[in-house]
């Protein structure tokens, strides 16, 4: 059997799919993609035994489903021609293009591992809404393996009246950010945890989507987010997600707020010079704490002890509520908090803290649906 398909569709296809396979998954057929006409169509798919993701393109053929190795994709989406060709048999693919010739062994399609659980909730969302959500949460999820407590590795997504909120946390810092949900349900009266790299995916299709509806699909232990011709299923974290609401600390009256990008670009300036310094301060296993202090009408910024090599200070103009003094926090986690904020579209930004030893409770004037809480640091 062979195929004709045109290169530029391949390259959206690997595009999509590369992420998916897992390059230290044991089972080998796990690691192609597969391949199977269906509805006129050619359904191209991938896992890694968790997620799995799947493509419907137009290419109209009959065959018995086959696996393929993903770098044939790759080398036939490389190929400058109008069309190639892809050659079946029981054994193996042969892809030609021009001058361009690639074989690679394949496997029976009945091999692929398939993920096919059911669903007892659905709503529908605008793409960009749910990828926006995603986007500005799953930053502050912890990393694979970086936490014994694994539900945090991963966007908590939950119904609160009325609103959908994703909440991550990797106990350092929280993000939560929320938006109407209008139809539809959420299964678990809990909550449900997405891990991370599934999320990520979910933002790609949600943002590959735009202001289209996209259709959410969830159960106990799995989630299905589908589109017109494209559909990713993730199985679940099966864990309890703390009271993050507790967290959340209630606004004061001691605040500071400024310009997002102004505070940006000066954490930017003062974490360059704090860098000379990493080495050492990992040695002696401190963290790179900055202190944020009330200077008049201005906040400065400053890095280093007496003693480092290096030191810094920068200042940002501010407006201060109550007696706001000095404050310690991470550097690189106060500046991932407000680089999402500022990839969101805010312009200022409010740190509310009640006293040096309290969580600081950060949100945007400009963004009511966001809100962020940094744990604070001994200086």
């Amino acid at each position: 059997m062979t195929l004709s398909i045109d290169p530029k569709t391949l390259a959206a296809v690997h595009a999509a799919l590369k992420s998916i396979p897992d390059r230290r998954n044991v089972i080998p057929v796990a690691g192609m993609f597969h391949l199977e006409p269906a509805g006129g169509g050619l359904v191209i798919t991938a896992t890694d035994c968790d997620i799995e993701a799947a493509l419907t393109v137009d290419c109209a053929a009959e065959f018995d489903a086959v696996c393929l190795p993903p770098f044939l994709v790759e080398a036939a989406a490389g190929l400058g021609c109008a069309e190639v060709k892809i050659a079946l048999d029981e054994r193996q693919a042969v892809v030609t293009g021009g001058k361009a010739r690639f074989a690679a062994p394949i496997l029976p399609g009945s091999d692929f591992p398939k993920f096919r659980p059911s669903f007892e909730a659905s709503f529908e969302i605008a793409g960009n809404a749910l990828a926006k959500l995603i986007e500005a949460t799953v930053d502050a999820a912890s990393g694979q393996g970086d936490d014994h407590r694994y539900y945090l590795e991963g966007v908590f997504l939950q119904v609160l009246a009325g609103r959908l909120h994703a909440v991550a946390t990797n106990g350092h810092r929280l993000h939560t950010a929320s938006v109407e949900m209008t139809s539809g349900t959420l299964s678990g009266g809990g909550g449900i945890i997405i891990p991370t790299k599934a999320a990520n995916e979910i933002a790609r299709i949600g943002g590959k989507a735009g202001g289209q509806p996209i259709t959410v699909e969830t159960s106990k232990g799995a989630i299905a987010v589908h589109t017109e011709g494209e559909r990713l299923t993730s199985k679940l974290i099966d864990g309890t997600y703390p009271d993050w609401q507790r967290v959340v600390p209630q606004a004061t009256e001691i605040t500071a707020t400024f310009d997002l990008a102004e505070i940006v670009a000066a954490l930017d300036r003062v974490m360059k010079i704090q860098a000379v310094n990493e080495a050492e301060m990992k040695a002696k296993n401190k963290a790179g704490a900055i202190r944020l202090a009330e200077d008049g009408e201005f906040l400065t910024i400053s890095a280093g002890r007496s003693g480092d090599d290096a030191t810094a200070t920068d200042a940002v103009r501010a407006e201060f509520s109550g007696a706001w003094g000095t404050r310690g926090v991470s550097a690189k986690y106060l500046r991932a908090t407000l680089a999402a904020m500022k990839e969101r579209g805010g312009d200022t930004v409010t740190i509310d803290t009640a006293d040096a030893g309290s969580p600081m409770r950060i949100d945007s004037p400009t963004d009511e649906d966001f809100l962020a809480v940094v744990m604070p640091m001994r200086i």
